[in-house]
């Protein structure tokens, strides 16, 4: 029996955007994972008694920071794994309507 899948042959060809799948979902997850230590450092230092308020400025934007970066990275991955998904999917449904068509 003879190995032609069409899944392999489309992922042998997109190996350049399976790699920037994988690497937005990692941005993903350490933005996420960034955004659980600012946010925890942030809370744990605002309910000390600080002497200057402004010392939780940065803690503050960089949350800010983590959280929108981690749901654009997130937003982006899926984006671009469901456009190579759905391309997949496409050309399989072209090759069994051409051999129903036969």
């Amino acid at each position: 029996m003879k190995n032609n899948s069409i899944v392999r042959k489309e992922l042998k060809k997109n190996k350049a955007v399976m790699s920037g799948i994988i690497f937005l979902g990692l941005m993903s997850v350490i933005s996420g994972a960034a955004l659980m230590y600012v946010s925890g450092f942030l809370i744990s230092k605002a309910s000390l008694r600080i002497g200057n308020i402004l010392m939780l400025q940065v803690p503050t934007v960089l949350t800010r920071t983590f959280s929108l970066a981690q749901s654009t990275f997130a937003y982006i991955q899926r984006l671009v794994s469901h456009n190579l998904v759905l391309g997949i999917i496409e050309k399989m449904r072209s090759r069994v309507y051409r051999i129903f068509r036969t």
